[in-house]
């Protein structure tokens, strides 16, 4: 996977700012319509501004995203094919798509399409669930039980998967 170079990111579905890591445009900075909505900002650290915010608390901030466990971590490089150690790479990967806070991380031409996206459940039958169940419980570092898709907040160092009963 090349090096991701800019993310939209999104916040309620909303294209709430731009983070990018080029040399002349580093850092996050937000979209003037979400600097005049009522929107919340992404984090205290990084108020509503028209200004734009260093790369380093940038990247602090999307690290903080990031599950707290490193073999969870790392488990989810290998299987998004992630050459890349920030996480920002992490990010542009459907790990991406469902963070702490309703935030989410594309790429800038897929902004609409990600802020129109609905909902889905895959409705597991009682076998399928208990291997998704057994799968958490072998290894803390077992997140989705081994699938690549499942939408939900990363944060915490527990093993988990989402849910709909």
């Amino acid at each position: 996977m090349p090096a991701v170079e800019t993310l939209s990111v999104l916040i309620g579905c909303q294209h709430a700012a731009d983070a990018s890591r080029s040399d002349d445009r580093s850092g996050l900075v937000y979209t003037e319509e979400y600097l005049v909505s009522r929107g919340a900002p992404l984090s205290i650290g990084m108020p509503k501004t028209g200004r734009r915010f260093p790369l380093l608390r940038l990247s602090a901030w999307m690290e903080g995203l990031l599950p707290d466990n490193p073999q969870v971590v790392e488990q989810q490089r290998r299987l998004f094919g992630v050459k890349g150690r920030s996480s920002f790479d992490l990010l542009a990967t459907p790990m991406g798509m469902d963070c702490a806070g309703a935030v989410q991380f594309c790429f800038p031409h897929r902004v609409a399409t990600v802020a129109d996206r609905g909902g889905g459940v895959e409705w597991l039958d009682d076998r399928d669930l208990a291997s998704l169940v057994s799968s958490l419980t072998l290894a803390n570092s077992t997140w989705l039980g081994g699938r690549t898709f499942g939408q939900f907040s990363l944060v915490g160092a527990q093993a988990k998967t989402a849910l709909q009963f």
